[in-house]
């Protein structure tokens, strides 16, 4: 009786270690993934923040239009004539 009792928690304890080693093997599939992922999103965003473009100054003068500024602001701050501008903008004289 006390060796059948003996081998049955023997058995369990067998069963315990195999769950816990599954588990433990899960955890890290699952955290390799992880990193993983976050290497891959890491690289996207540094190759996203390397991307720039410089717009031309007639793009820079709608923009800064649709942003509110007047003509004479945006003639000073792209260090143009006011005219040009304008015709950047078409503005009809």
């Amino acid at each position: 009786m006390i060796n059948s009792i003996a081998s049955q928690v023997s058995a369990l304890a067998s069963q315990g270690q195999r769950a816990a080693s599954t588990e433990v093997r899960s955890a890290k599939a699952s955290t390799e993934a992880s990193t993983q992922v976050s290497a891959q999103n890491q690289a996207d965003t540094e190759q996203s923040a390397a991307v720039s473009v410089e717009l031309s100054a007639q793009a820079q003068a709608k923009e800064l239009k649709t942003e509110g500024m007047s003509v004479s602001e945006i003639a000073t701050k792209l260090k143009l004539d006011e005219k040009t501008v304008d015709t950047y903008l078409g503005v009809q004289a």
